[in-house]
């Protein structure tokens, strides 16, 4: 954290799950990290930022606690992903209007 020219830190849960070997950012383990990557931040006066998968997820509350002043809300896997939900749901009831 105390690298000359580094003015932020991203916390990638989802790498870290990942990483750590487990299967969801909400596993102790990612937690755990989470917390002590945050601390890090705070004491290195650096500014701090987190994914999370949608604005109004219980996430952003506790990682604000945390010190996260910056969010990334969405990722290009789900946008994609629901798109295509969106798209097989269209397909499903136009099967059904032809059946």
């Amino acid at each position: 954290m105390a690298v000359p020219g580094l003015d932020a830190v991203f916390i990638g849960r989802g790498d870290l799950s990942i990483a750590l070997g487990v299967d969801t950012p909400a596993a102790p383990a990612v937690i755990d990290a989470t917390e002590r990557i945050a601390a890090a931040a705070r004491l290195a006066d650096k500014a701090l930022c987190a994914h999370v998968d949608r604005a109004d997820s219980p996430d952003v509350a506790w990682l604000r606690t945390l010190g996260v002043t910056a969010f990334i809300v969405a990722s290009d896997q789900g946008l994609m992903r629901r798109a295509a939900l969106q798209t097989v749901a269209a397909f499903r009831a136009l099967a059904t209007q032809l059946t």
